[in-house]
């Protein structure tokens, strides 16, 4: 349950923000702001998202090991997004 909560944190984040913005909408009526702000967050924190996130790695499978295995010393890092 820990690792869920972790790995899909962003996914918690959102949907708490569109519920208050849903809950406040609800109660108080939709006006622009009411319904601007949420709408801001989540392109936000979606955007945050898409910024943070790596990409594919820059080395195959068998550029790694070449290196690896070339007698050099090599600093290996790994990353993960979760």
């Amino acid at each position: 349950m820990r690792s869920a909560l972790n790995r899909y944190s962003f996914l918690w984040a959102a949907g708490l923000i569109a519920g208050i913005g849903l809950f406040a909408n609800l109660v108080a009526g939709p006006s622009p702001a009411r319904v601007l702000v949420p709408a801001v967050l989540l392109l936000l924190l979606a955007a945050y998202h898409r910024v943070m996130r790596t990409g594919p790695g820059r080395l195959k499978a068998a550029e790694v090991e070449g290196r690896l295995r070339s007698g050099r010393p090599t600093l290996v890092e790994v990353y993960s997004d979760y």
